[in-house]
């Protein structure tokens, strides 16, 4: 294959790609950063997980073809389009629109709510899965504790946080031998 043949089909792999993140984040806008595997049956759940593994090996293979690929692509596709379906059928609801979701370093999930009304809506669906949830009053309150941050993002607007360090000690640190 020469090589524009072969820029021609990482373009194709990589927009259907794109469409695939595109659709998996809608989904987990729509219910929840890994809550919608969990509302369906192990069955399903199962294949679910079957096929995006599949993907993920056809990509790590070279010898995989771009016809292949693209199944797998599709193939995932279907897959959140099922549960969405199984989950929806069962009487499941999506999240609320007011609730918005990141994944922290640790792997928690952190849900951000307008107001306590909408903290109480959602507690269940915190309880479930691994997350914390936090009312827009309560992030102020962090952020009005935690001045500095608030203050660097004041003194250059449109900065973004990409780490924050902390000034405590070391636990290594805290254990060491007293000098006297």
């Amino acid at each position: 294959m020469n090589n524009r043949l072969t820029v021609q089909c990482h373009d194709i792999i990589a927009s259907e790609i794109q469409g695939l993140d595109y659709l998996a984040r809608q989904m987990e806008q729509t219910w929840g950063i890994g809550r919608l595997p969990l509302l369906v049956d192990a069955e399903l759940r199962l294949r679910f997980h079957q096929q995006i593994e599949m993907l993920n090996i056809a990509l790590e293979n070279d010898q995989t073809s771009r016809e292949d690929i693209l199944m797998q692509i599709g193939g995932c596709k279907r897959a959140w389009q099922a549960l969405d379906q199984a989950a929806r059928a069962g009487g499941h609801q999506p999240t609320p629109p007011t609730v918005w979701e990141i994944s922290l370093e640790d792997g928690t999930v952190a849900m951000l709510v307008h107001d306590e009304a909408d903290a109480s809506q959602v507690a269940i669906q915190a309880k479930e899965r691994r997350c914390v949830l936090y009312s827009l009053a309560e992030v102020g309150r962090l952020l009005s504790r935690y001045t500095t941050i608030a203050k660097v993002k004041e003194a250059f607007p449109g900065a973004k946080i990409t780490s924050v360090q902390s000034k405590m000690p070391t636990a290594q640190f805290l254990n060491d031998d007293l000098p006297f």
